[in-house]
Order: C-alpha cells, then sequence, then structure tokens
C-alpha cells in the first residue's frame, strides 16, 4: 500500500523494518502473483 502512495522501497523498509533486498523480493513476488 505504501508503494501505490509512491513510497521509495528504501523508506518502506525503514518504515516496516525489514532488509531492503527483503522488501524487493517482496514487491517483485506481489507484481508476478498478486
Amino acid at each position: 500500500m505504501l508503494a501505490a502512495q509512491g513510497w521509495q522501497n528504501k523508506d518502506i523498509a525503514v518504515e516496516v523494518d525489514l532488509d531492503r533486498q527483503q522488501l524487493a523480493l517482496w514487491r517483485q513476488r506481489f507484481l508476478e502473483g498478486g
């Protein structure tokens, strides 16, 4: 939801306390399968 609001991966990662690479992987999986 944060990405849909225009947030960048680095900012989302800080907000949800995740590694930026892990966040990028989750976003990619979401884009592939919803």
